[in-house]
């Protein structure tokens, strides 16, 4: 899956630990943001991420360190620059993201540029859901596509989730992957957000569906595939 990026937007975000990269096989230099997540402070320059009741970063992840969320925490990008680089690209992205379960049927929030409308999670009754909408400085309406997840899953399990918008000409479309392996896709999706409420990892908001269990390697790219 060939994607097609954003060249002024570039920032290296929460690259910590090896230097920017190093020799870690996930890394991505191509991609507007990339988190490590080795550590929520960035030693290169970039984003510190704030750490909502103590995220921690002491499980082997898919390269050095990951972080861990039980259920009442969560991270976001204090930076001020993802959020307004997201809608700059029409609020069209490609995100790549690396989890791991230690319990299966739990509900689990993934990520998210707008609360509830722009973001991605799984349900506990067994579907993974992303989400895009037209949130609009107080309220708004969002498309959602969706696949069956828990299903044939285990504990302690990387999988590779990839979340992409865009895909079609006018930016429509939405597409969900599973280790490379398309979930579900929706061609006729047209609401687009012209504000974001910055970005969050283990949550759809501050404090919903919060995460249970590990996320590394989050890549994103920016604008159309």
């Amino acid at each position: 899956m060939s994607c097609r990026t954003v060249p002024y937007l570039r920032h290296r975000a929460s690259l910590v630990g090896d230097g920017g990269g190093g020799s870690n096989p996930y890394y991505d230099a191509g991609a507007d943001f990339y988190y490590e997540l080795s550590d929520a402070i960035d030693s290169n320059g970039g984003a510190n991420l704030s750490n909502t009741n103590s995220v921690v970063f002491t499980g082997t992840g898919r390269y050095g360190n990951c972080a861990t969320f039980d259920g009442t925490n969560y991270l976001w990008d204090n930076t001020s620059t993802i959020g307004p680089a997201w809608v700059a690209a029409g609020g069209l992205y490609t995100l790549e993201m690396h989890v791991r379960f230690p319990a299966l049927n739990v509900d689990c929030g993934l990520f998210n540029f707008v609360s509830f409308r722009d973001c991605a999670f799984i349900r506990a009754s067994g579907n993974i859901e992303m989400r895009r909408g037209d949130f609009n400085g107080s309220s708004g309406s969002y498309d959602t596509l969706s696949a069956n997840f828990w299903s044939g899953k285990s504990i302690n399990t990387w999988y590779k989730l990839t979340f992409q918008t865009g895909y079609i000409s006018g930016g429509l479309g939405m597409r969900m992957y599973l280790d490379d392996v398309l979930l579900n896709s929706s061609d006729a999706v047209s609401r687009v957000s012209t504000v974001s409420t910055g970005f969050k990892m283990g949550t759809i908001d501050a404090g919903s569906f919060l995460m249970r269990g590990d996320i590394d390697e989050v890549k994103i790219i920016l604008g159309a595939p």
